[in-house]
């Protein structure tokens, strides 16, 4: 009976947090900026399918696809990998070096700019690096780190 009622729990467990992913992927979501003048965004998934990663993690990921490529523009929180992440990404940076945007720094990738503050994770890749960089101005990072607090 006990193993039942832990089975029961271990499955009713990500329905009880349902609710609460639902709203942070929705204030998340909306912090997406607009598309570039010539592009369209396309939000990839939908509340459901940040559930399909660990745990408790969120997330939004926005397509903006163009003349000149497509950029995928990704935020992430919840997932305990996050604490490793900084190490990994300024590897990154030490070939490509770092950019700042709307005063928010970024690690510089090959075809990449991340940044990671608070528990969020923000990571757009894909076309020409100038389409980035035209994608994370319009990002709301005042709104972000207003909802990830740096700890």
């Amino acid at each position: 009976m006990i193993r039942s009622a832990v089975l029961f729990l271990m499955l009713l467990a990500p329905a009880l947090h349902a609710g609460e992913e639902d709203d942070m992927w929705d204030a998340m979501a909306a912090t997406l900026p607009p598309a570039p003048p010539g592009y369209v965004r396309e939000i990839a998934g939908d509340r459901s399918g940040s559930r399909a990663t660990f745990g408790d993690d969120v997330e939004v990921e926005a397509r903006y696809i163009g003349p000149d490529g497509t950029v995928a523009l990704t935020l992430l929180t919840g997932n305990s990998l996050l604490a490793a992440a900084p190490s990994a990404i300024g590897l990154g940076s030490l070939l490509y070096g770092t950019e700042e945007i709307n005063g928010q720094g970024y690690f510089a990738g090959r075809d990449s700019l991340t940044a990671q503050f608070g528990k969020l994770l923000i990571e757009a890749e894909g076309a020409e690096r100038a389409v980035i960089r035209e994608v994370l101005q319009g990002l709301d990072i005042a709104r972000l780190k207003a909802m990830f607090p740096a700890e």
